[in-house]
């Protein structure tokens, strides 16, 4: 395939990904298809096959029908060899006829692609995609509209430049979308590299956009940066300043050894010789997200982790991902999942080879030791989430308990009171139940340890919300009413059968977590003591926070009559 094919292909599916669209989605749908490109050389490396009659797919017409074959895409396809604004000219184009209701969507690919060694020119691809506004997921910039003119004078020579049409073009298309050029904080110039056709555009810059200005205009090239890309030069400007847009900073304009007099004299401009700051609308947001992934290949969906970890997660980005992988896409075989949260680096991810069978669903619900302060502050920015808690709160606040400031609070000690450690683990385990129903993955089986033995009974809706935070409620209740013995439990690093001839009898072996993990309970002292001397060898062992509790032991018998009792009471 033409190396400038290919790459328009790619660089087209990425723009579609980028705006968090699945590529398999768009099948069969009304999404045109516009390239503009001047010349490849392998039109020329070719050659020999024209003349043979061999068809070999590298006829320009071909670039924009390759996409629109390859995605099934049943919009406009064509292809245009023009100048350097011919983008421009498409990318109008392509918005009239999303206005007008032609089309859905659009594509809009540009590109330049050099083989020779030593061309003085550079080469790149530029691709965008345009939708509108009540379809985006993502919205880098709102296209106000676009020009294309050529602004040759006469029988000059390709170079010379037209400076009142020019001014007029501007004028004109500022004025339909309403927008004063005063106000325009950063302009992308051309740059072009001669100083008779800099000048010129330099003249026509400060009679459209520097009469009445409060503060300078902000300008730059990125041909400095990149080169002249031909065809796709207009392109990599545009996406220049969209970034620029998007990150509230201006990328240097370098190698600017000796500006022309006109720029340095005049107040009223600011080329970005460092990065520039700009003004713009930001928003910031600090809630952990759930990232999707999957890729081809186990390196590829780890190299994906990789450069996800240098990526500020906002819910728009995440949002975006998840959408994109959403739907399984063809050929990718191995999948993967973390929690991003900006300020928190190398969150563990998990990745796995996917099965040809749909996996079961399974909600695992946690006990005692999962709690810890402000556990919820930032969950009840979700909605379903912060409904769930209010419900909840129905119900605690006649009991002295409120719900928000136990899942809020900073203070280390906000725990040491049992009913807050219990109704804060059912309270979130019962909002993030409803949120996952709320993603419609309900489960195909549920499990649960202590206190989280509640969240599966309000998971299997044996339980209503109200019922189920009662139920932590009247526990905890109960075990700070009975007289208990000073106690504590800790994790050992050792399965039933290996520590159950060893372990003093005043303890009793409260969980078997797995084959090599058990919870141990007992008296604080007799705890401390066996603990110390399983370190000692080795052993992996570790007290649990359980506010001086021995729960899942014996010594909790004196409270089973309070909790029978609690439990017994009608709501409210």
């Amino acid at each position: 395939m033409d190396p400038i094919t290919r790459q328009c292909l790619e660089t087209s599916v990425e723009a579609i990904i980028d705006a968090g669209v699945n590529p398999k989605s768009l099948d069969g749908t009304n999404t045109a298809v516009y390239a503009n490109y001047d010349f490849t050389e392998m039109e020329v490396m070719f050659s020999e096959f024209r003349r043979d009659k061999v068809l070999a797919g590298i006829e320009r017409c071909l670039r924009a029908n390759r996409l629109s074959f390859c995605l099934n895409l049943h919009g406009p396809s064509c292809t245009l060899a023009g100048g350097w604004g011919t983008f421009f000219h498409l990318i109008e184009k392509a918005k009239e006829e999303i206005q007008r209701g032609y089309i859905e969507a659009a594509v809009v690919v540009c590109a330049n692609h050099i083989m020779t060694q030593g061309y003085a020119r550079s080469d790149g691809c530029v691709a965008v995609f345009l939708q509108k506004e009540e379809d985006a997921f993502r919205n880098w910039a709102t296209l106000m509209g676009a020009e294309d003119k050529f602004f040759k004078i006469g029988r000059k020579n390709y170079m010379s430049f037209d400076t009142e049409n020019a001014k007029n073009v501007l004028k004109s298309i500022y004025t339909k979308c309403q927008v004063d050029p005063s106000k325009v904080g950063y302009l992308e110039a051309d740059g072009y590299g001669v100083q008779e056709r800099d000048k010129k555009e330099i003249e026509v810059i400060r009679e459209v956009f520097c009469k009445n200005r409060s503060s300078p205009l902000v300008l730059g090239s990125v041909k400095s940066n990149v080169g002249h890309l031909e065809s796709a030069s207009a392109g990599v400007s545009l996406i220049k300043a969209i970034l620029a847009l998007s990150k509230s900073k201006v990328p240097p304009t370098i190698n600017i050894d000796s500006p022309l007099p006109t720029l340095t004299e005049a107040p009223e401009l600011q080329v970005s010789t460092d990065v520039t700051p700009i003004s713009t609308s930001k928003l910031d947001e600090k809630l952990p997200q759930l990232i999707l992934l999957s890729s081809r290949t186990e390196n590829g969906i780890e190299d994906v982790f990789r450069r996800l970890r240098t990526t500020k997660a906002t819910p728009e980005f995440a949002f975006l991902l998840n959408n994109v992988f959403r739907k399984a896409m063809k050929g990718h075989m191995y999948r993967g999942f973390t929690m991003a949260s900006p300020g928190i680096p190398n969150i563990p991810h998990k990745t796995m080879k996917v099965e040809k069978h749909d996996r079961p669903i399974w909600y695992v619900f946690s006990g005692m030791g999962s709690q810890w302060p402000g556990m919820g502050l930032l969950l009840l920015h979700v909605p379903v989430f912060r409904a769930a808690l209010e419900r909840c709160d129905r119900v605690l606040k006649p009991r002295g308990i409120d719900i928000f400031e136990v899942l809020t609070s900073k203070d280390e000690a906000i725990n040491d009171n049992i009913i807050h450690s219990f109704v804060a683990i059912s309270s979130v385990q019962i909002g993030l139940t409803e949120v996952l129903r709320a993603l419609k993955l309900e489960p195909n089986g549920v499990i649960g340890h202590s206190v989280g033995e509640l969240g599966c009974a309000y998971a299997d809706n044996c339980l209503t919300i109200e019922q189920t935070i009662l139920s932590a409620y009247a526990r905890g209740k109960a075990v700070m009413e009975s007289t208990l013995i000073e106690g504590t439990m800790a994790a050992v690093g050792l399965g039933y059968h290996d520590i159950r001839d060893s372990v003093p009898k005043s303890i009793d072996i409260g969980c078997r977590n797995s084959s090599t993990s058990c919870t141990i309970s007992g008296p604080a002292a007799d705890v401390e003591a066996y603990v110390s001397k399983l370190t000692s060898k080795g052993v992996f062992a570790k007290n649990v926070s359980a506010s001086g509790i021995a729960y899942h032991s014996r010594y909790l018998e004196p409270a089973a009559p309070l909790i029978l009792k609690y439990l017994r009471e009608k709501e409210g």
